[in-house]
């Protein structure tokens, strides 16, 4: 498993996909949303599990806004979990994590 996997290219495959067997430290992207006008900044990134985006603190809209804005401790946002929603991607586009709101994935038919 890792960067050397195939893209996922059918309904079939995505469905097959576990995240859960990702590689601790895969190159990965982050997609970060501002809800209240749908923009979307990404960055690069290593995934080592969705905990710390579900659930621990980059969970808070306080530490997404900083990752969103890329400026360290300006204008932070107040903490909270409405503001941002947050997917991550693979090099190959497949979904490690994504907030229950994220956008579905769309592929091609099987």
């Amino acid at each position: 498993m890792g960067a050397d996997r195939e893209p996922v290219t059918t309904a079939e495959e995505a469905l097959a996909f576990d995240p859960d067997e990702v590689v601790a430290g895969e190159p990965c992207t982050v997609f970060i949303r501002r809800n209240e006008d749908g923009e979307v900044h990404t960055m690069s990134d290593e995934f080592y599990g969705d905990y710390i985006w579900a659930d621990g603190n980059f969970s808070c809209d306080c530490n997404r806004s900083l990752f969103f804005d890329n400026i360290p401790w300006a204008g932070a946002h107040a903490c909270g979990d409405t503001a941002f929603t947050v997917w991550i991607e693979d090099e190959n586009g497949n979904r490690l994590y994504a907030d229950d709101d994220a956008p579905k994935i769309e592929r091609g038919e099987s």
